[in-house]
């Protein structure tokens, strides 16, 4: 990343399907929200971003989200949400204010406010660069063989609408099990509003690490 201190804090509402899109009429089965923590980084010299910390509100999400290396937990995520008319609507339109919220095991994780102020040339940065997760699960007993591997997250078909900006607010909770008072942000640069979608492959396996074990 350009700035090494650069830090994305994300809330994400989703909607996902397979490549039949089956779930997409049972909404139970393809509706979740995360809370998500992405710092930048560098692998082999080239800019690439890392996710610390997330949570998100389904099993089956954060199932999917283990085999992919995110250290997903479970937790409770709103955000408010926009609509086309009404005046709760939350239209995208300068001075509108979202907000979100992440709980988990009873505890305030983090809350953030955007309040827009107009459309974006740049939008967000430090969540461009391919995410690098590490996969790793011990072996039953203890011993090698285990999965232990860095991987680069694999998408594809991307797009994604205007992007609007605002001034931002963003609170982490002191009390969590976490404690990401150690993080806790030092300057909130800006907020983004917007919608992408995209398509996941497998990814690409960039290093095996082995476990060194003495008997």
């Amino acid at each position: 990343a350009e700035d090494p201190g650069a830090v994305d804090a994300i809330f994400a509402d989703w909607q996902s399907a397979s490549d039949d899109l089956h779930e997409l009429s049972d909404p139970i089965q393809s509706q979740y929200h995360e809370f998500f923590i992405v710092v930048g980084c560098r692998y082999q010299g080239r800019p690439a971003s890392r996710c610390v910390y997330i949570w998100v509100d389904k099993d089956f999400a954060m199932y999917r989200g283990w085999i992919q290396g995110f250290p997903k937990k479970l937790g409770s995520i709103h955000m408010t949400r926009t609509m086309p008319v009404g005046k709760a609507a939350c239209k995208l339109q300068p001075g509108t204010r979202f907000g979100a919220t992440c709980t988990a095991n009873d505890r305030q994780i983090a809350r953030a406010v955007v309040t827009l102020t107009g459309i974006s040339e740049s939008g967000p940065s430090v969540n461009g660069p391919a995410m690098h997760n590490t996969r790793h699960f011990p072996a039953y007993n203890g011993f090698v063989p285990d999965v232990f591997e860095l991987v680069r997250a694999g998408g594809y078909d991307r797009e994604v609408t205007e992007i609007w900006e605002g001034d931002a607010e963003l609170t982490f909770y002191p009390g969590s099990i976490e404690n990401l008072q150690a993080i806790a942000p030092r300057e909130v640069v800006k907020g983004y509003r917007f919608t992408f979608g995209y398509s996941v492959d497998g990814g690409e396996v960039l290093a095996q690490h082995k476990k060194e074990m003495t008997v």
